[in-house]
């Protein structure tokens, strides 16, 4: 959801500059800077996911009750 929601209009941006075959540096940097932001920010939420998954699995396991077959 992050990447087709955020990152979406900027993947798309580069890649028709590639298509087009830009060569206005300026513009394929501010695609770049952004991109890199945007990726940078999915990293994190994904770093902050596995703690809180690692952090959740230490929790005691008193919510439900013994399974018995």
């Amino acid at each position: 959801p992050y990447t087709l929601t955020l990152m979406k209009s900027t993947n798309n941006a580069l890649h028709l500059a590639a298509d087009k075959g830009t060569t206005e540096s300026s513009r394929i940097r501010e695609l770049l800077d952004s991109w890199w932001k945007l990726n940078a920010g999915r990293a994190a939420l994904t770093g902050l996911a596995t703690v809180l998954a690692i952090w959740a699995s230490s929790l005691p396991t008193t919510i439900l009750p013994p399974f018995k077959a």
